[in-house]
């Protein structure tokens, strides 16, 4: 007669397998504005923030616990809480996560994988942004360094700043909010003094992005607003304010621009997004609370990458979004 221990661990085998092979559950067609205004976001994918890929079912955990095995990751080999988030193929998406403290790499189907600062290691990782070359770089509010991370190695590109809290490339610079000081700092490639510039203008910056065009946007947080600069610190313009009846923003917490030039800004007390046109002109309110696909909950980063919008939040994934044609 076969011992209990073993006809448990074989039926608890043959379950989680035939589980393993069962098809994922398709995402509900979730797209935001809602009808009868044409959409401007469809949501295409749901990446956890924890756990390995493909989730473990029931059953699965019952193999676990039956085998013996430990799956789920070490604690700081997951996000915990992000707070940055960029992509430069709409397909792979950096995290930045001051809590845990970590950088990950995320992608569909695959568990988080994060990335190893041997030679200093992570304080408070608040952003993230993707260089051409493919190197990323990290905003490391702790340590108060841009730090640029590639085959493996981490460069301070930018040191002596007091509170980095967002980065952004373009042109081949790498530009970081310094939030405390309410500037925008520049590296300079050549290796001479950053350029500065800002603090005339802005009252808490919290993110920064760049546009396709190549110019800067800056998310203003108590001036309700996002402020577009050049590249040489000239103040191009400005959407949101303090009037919601009139586009107004509250409490912009970061922002990203696509190839039509709309700037969507993320505004977390409101867990939505707003969108503007090139022109400025407010296009249109994206999402809502709740914990379902396609709905934010304390949703704390946003960023675009080729035709696709990621946004994460507090309940531990990035939603992924299709962007279309709706609202133009």
């Amino acid at each position: 007669m076969e011992r209990p221990g073993r006809w448990l661990l074989c039926v608890a085998w043959l379950l989680a397998a035939a589980c393993a092979h069962a098809p994922a559950a398709p995402l509900a067609p979730v797209a935001w504005p809602a009808p009868p205004a044409a959409p401007l976001i469809r949501l295409a994918a749901v990446l956890p923030l924890s756990g390995a890929a493909p989730a473990r079912s029931g059953l699965g955990r019952l193999l676990d616990l039956v085998t013996g095995e430990e799956r789920d990751p070490a604690p700081g080999e997951q996000p915990v809480r992000p707070a940055g988030l960029a992509s430069a193929d709409g397909r792979r998406w950096a995290v930045a996560d001051p809590d845990a403290p970590g950088v990950f790499l995320l992608a569909e189907g695959a568990a988080p994988v994060r990335l190893a600062c041997p030679e200093a290691p992570w304080g408070a990782p608040m952003a993230v942004a993707w260089r051409a070359d493919g190197a990323l770089v990290v905003a490391d509010a702790a340590r108060g360094q841009v730090v640029l991370v590639r085959d493996g190695r981490c460069q301070v590109v930018l040191g002596g700043l007091e509170r980095p809290i967002g980065v952004a490339v373009t042109g081949g610079r790498i530009f970081a909010v310094d939030g405390p000081r309410r500037e925008v700092v520049a590296a300079d490639p050549a290796g001479g003094a950053p350029l500065r510039f800002g603090a005339e203008v802005l009252t808490s910056p919290v993110a920064i992005a760049a546009t396709p065009a190549g110019d800067l946007l800056v998310a203003d947080a108590l001036d309700a607003r996002v402020v577009r600069f050049s590249t040489d610190g000239r103040v191009l313009g400005t959407v949101g304010g303090r009037a919601p009846e009139a586009g107004g923003l509250l409490r912009p917490k970061g922002m990203a621009a696509d190839a039509a030039g709309r700037i969507f800004v993320l505004e977390a007390s409101e867990d939505r997004i707003t969108v503007f046109g090139a022109d400025g002109r407010l296009l249109a309110h994206l999402g809502e609370h709740g914990a379902d696909p396609g709905r934010f909950s304390q949703a704390t980063g946003l960023a675009i990458g080729a035709a696709r919008l990621g946004v994460a939040d507090a309940s531990g994934r990035v939603q992924i979004f299709e962007l279309l044609g709706g609202t133009s």
